[in-house]
């Protein structure tokens, strides 16, 4: 605690008038105490920690009340530090999983539920914090997650109903529109085919695995671009490129592939039909495989 009190006391400034008013340095340093035992590998820098997190606390929140230990959880995952997020999963996974259970989340959808629940708490979307930076403290970090778990799945649930309704059958037809033409002729044989091809593009999709198919939706239907791609899934932006990459490679090849086995087109007819599926494909994940602004 000597420690803390003295970079506190030192370096006191740094800390936010409005929680400056509201206590003192040695307060602030028995807190801190909370926060080395839960965390000694994020407990790095006192008064860094309290000038980050002041601006979250509510103004009538009791700051003895506070839960420190899981708002330094929090500041460790919105600053991406090493191992946040392995601590943040170790902690509160089973909680998540739990929650999404409870709600009806099968199995099979609760992956993607976590990865969006990931998505919203850790990313910043179209300006807006992370949904994480809005956690004050009030309350163990767990039943605010659990709410923000329960919201995300009653959105899932909702999703699939309207799946279910036809909107958006499938991830196969989520495709098929991606590879709506406008070429007069083109669309007269897609016409001509619209079964094989909607097979074809069914068989594609089933074929790839789980981080595929997640990642498919994200670029797709979500329209993430790489940069968030690569914070969600903590990989560089590249590396998010290239996956975009191969994703597009094996979707096509798998396409091409299940067409020449079902139709028996000729040869110009059946290439004029995988360029254009090949041409919508592409501008739909061109979207995420363009670079950001810096």
């Amino acid at each position: 605690m000597s420690r803390a009190l003295d970079l506190l006391v030192a370096r006191w400034s740094e800390v936010p008038p409005p929680l400056r008013e509201r206590t003192d340095a040695a307060a602030l340093a028995s807190a801190w105490q909370a926060v080395e035992a839960a965390w000694p590998e994020f407990a790095d820098d006192p008064p860094g920690f309290f000038a980050r997190v002041a601006p979250r606390l509510a103004p009538e929140a009791d700051l003895a009340a506070v839960a420190w230990a899981d708002l330094a959880l929090a500041d460790a995952c919105l600053r991406t530090l090493p191992g946040a997020l392995a601590a943040f999963e170790a902690a509160h996974g089973e909680a998540l999983d739990a929650a999404l259970q409870a709600v009806g989340v099968g199995a099979d959808e609760r992956a993607e539920a976590r990865q969006r629940l990931r998505l919203r708490l850790l990313v910043r979307e179209t300006g807006e914090a992370p949904r994480l930076a809005g956690y004050s403290g009030r309350g163990p970090l767990r039943a605010w997650l659990r709410v923000a778990t329960v919201r995300e799945a009653l959105m899932l649930v909702r999703s699939a109903k309207r799946r279910a309704a036809h909107e958006v059958e499938d991830d196969g037809e989520l495709l098929e529109q991606a590879a709506v033409v406008d070429d007069p002729e083109i669309v007269l044989l897609r016409e001509r085919c619209q079964d094989e091809l909607r097979a074809a593009l069914r068989a594609a999709v089933a074929a790839l695995d789980s981080r595929e198919r997640t990642l498919l939706r994200l670029s797709l239907r979500d329209r993430l671009t790489v940069d968030q791609l690569g914070a969600l899934f903590h990989v560089h932006r590249s590396t998010a490129a290239r996956w975009l990459k191969a994703l597009q490679v094996k979707l096509h090849a798998d396409t091409r592939a299940q067409l020449a086995r079902t139709l028996r087109l000729e040869g110009a007819e059946i290439e004029s039909l995988i360029r254009a599926i090949g041409s919508r494909i592409d501008m739909s994940l061109a979207g995420s495989l363009e670079p950001t602004a810096q």
